[in-house]
């Protein structure tokens, strides 16, 4: 949650492709009003939020150098992580952009550009700590969600890429598949998108 409050999603929009993204809560598109659910918050940058959660979660610097550190299995580790992404001159701004609020906060986030190539391999292959990726839907109502929030498509590599799903959200994904009425279909969404949210995977 600290680093969606440390991402300027705002100004990456506006610097960088001029205003014409809109954001939005969920994986799924408002578009589908009756399946969106409109009662999550978008995330503001917030960098003293993003300060006060990483400090209650125990990161603090004790050393002076800028980097937020925590004692973990009797080792001090600093809170730096690579932050993968393919390597295109858009992309590289986004990355400067995130890195630099970032550092604002404490965090120490190093950019990984790679080309397309490897980017599918690393995201498949677990091999990464953060990574900037993006998908796009079709259709009249949202696509099935198991192919990349079903926890077995972690499991195999598949496209779950970041690890996201338990015993509950695969339920809620598999009964949303089989729901043929449109509403009660809706609720079982609506929940899932808020477990999402609630664990800010995507």
């Amino acid at each position: 949650r600290a680093m969606a409050y440390l991402t300027p999603v705002d100004e990456m929009n506006n610097m960088l492709i001029k205003g014409m993204a809109t954001r939005q809560a969920s994986y799924i598109q408002p578009l589908y009003k009756n399946y969106y659910n409109d009662t999550l918050k978008l995330i503001p940058f917030d960098i003293e939020k993003a300060k006060q959660l990483l400090t209650e979660a125990g990161w603090v610097d004790t050393d002076g150098d800028n980097i937020r550190d925590k004692i973990i299995d009797g080792k001090k580790v600093p809170l730096s992580f690579k932050f993968t992404y393919s390597s295109t001159p858009t992309n590289r701004e986004y990355a400067l952009l995130i890195k630099d609020a970032m550092y604002k906060a404490g965090v120490d986030l190093q950019p990984e550009p790679v080309d397309q190539g490897q980017l599918q391999t690393k995201v498949t292959a677990h091999d990464f700590d953060m990574v900037l990726s993006g998908f796009s839907a079709t259709g009249p109502v949202p696509d099935d969600p198991e192919q990349f929030l079903g926890s077995k498509n972690w499991a195999n590599h598949g496209s779950n890429f970041t690890g996201f799903g338990n015993a509950e959200s695969d339920t809620l994904i598999a009964q949303g598949n089989r729901e043929t009425d449109e509403a009660k279909r809706a609720v079982l969404l609506k929940k899932l998108q808020a477990m999402v949210y609630d664990d800010q995977t995507i």
